[in-house]
């Protein structure tokens, strides 16, 4: 079998990048209804652009806008698409940073499988304040965690 360029298979040798690895990330997130974040991205409305579709076109974007391999996407205006518009190249640190500021004040609403009762927090710092653990809450949020301290 032919390898490379040499292959009718090859498209643009990046398929074992850290870009390429964000790229199908991000499709799946938003595309594929059995992934874990689906329901935070596509169950959301939350869509990649039909250009960047294609991996070529978002790769010609990244590396015109300051893709390096210690940034991470991220969206500008959180609601929004991924689309050229509404996107930038950030530091891990300063995603994490975003995504604080973006939950600190929603509104938390648990509900504790053993008591049967809902608890409802006016923001993520007031479930903190009553012995919460914030990361936890936002674990759950994100589909990362099913349960933090017996509650949904």
């Amino acid at each position: 079998m032919k390898k490379g360029k040499d292959n009718n298979n090859y498209k643009h040798g990046m398929s074992y990048t850290r870009l390429y690895k964000i790229w199908c990330d991000m499709k799946v997130r938003c595309l594929n209804k059995n992934n874990k974040f689906y329901k935070n991205y596509g169950g959301r409305g939350i869509k990649v652009c039909k250009v960047w579709h294609d991996f070529i076109n978002f790769k010609e974007w990244a590396l015109n806008n300051g893709y390096d391999d210690t940034l991470t996407i991220d969206r500008i205006n959180s609601n929004g698409d991924y689309e050229p518009t509404n996107c930038q190249w950030i530091t891990k640190a300063k995603n994490t940073t975003e995504m604080n500021k973006r939950t600190k004040g929603m509104p938390v609403k648990a509900y504790n499988l053993k008591t049967g009762w809902t608890m409802f927090f006016s923001s993520m710092s007031s479930a903190g304040r009553n012995g919460y653990n914030k990361a936890s809450i936002c674990a759950c949020i994100k589909g990362i965690n099913k349960t933090h301290a017996g509650c949904v």
